[in-house]
């Protein structure tokens, strides 16, 4: 009895002192600097690692920020008013939008490569927003 008291003991030493070493420490967010984009209302703003770009789509345009340099431009043929996903290791970009269209561009060349119907509202599914989804 004494033997299972003390690996119970034991036990939970080791259990209480490993769950205190991998806690994660609270993030230390802060705004480190503020770039101006033209006005206007957007839905999703998206992240692209591979060239650490951020796509808001604008409607008209959609507004890229080169998060290394700060750089500002627009994607005239990127036209959408809902979200603007990159296709990882190419050059094509994804964007849909409430009219029922969804657009094909590409985003090196600036230049529509096709619209397709996509009825109203067209989201694309949780697993496409999904860094995970595009590991192997």
């Amino acid at each position: 009895m004494k033997a299972i008291r003390a690996a119970l003991l034991l036990s939970a030493a080791v259990l209480g002192f490993t769950s205190h070493v991998g806690a994660a420490e609270t993030p230390n967010y802060r705004i480190i600097d503020r770039i101006k984009v033209p006005d206007g209302a957007f839905d999703y703003a998206t992240f692209d690692a591979a060239t650490g770009h951020v796509y808001m789509p604008r409607g008209s345009f959609t507004t890229v920020i080169d998060v290394k340099s700060g750089q500002v431009s627009q994607l005239k043929s990127g036209a959408s008013d809902h979200i603007a996903l990159s296709v990882p290791g190419t050059d094509l970009m994804v964007l849909t939008q409430r009219r029922g269209v969804i657009r094909i561009a590409d985003k090196t060349a600036d230049k529509v490569l096709a619209d397709l119907p996509g009825g109203k509202n067209p989201t694309p599914p949780p697993t496409i927003h999904s860094p995970s989804a595009y590991s192997s």
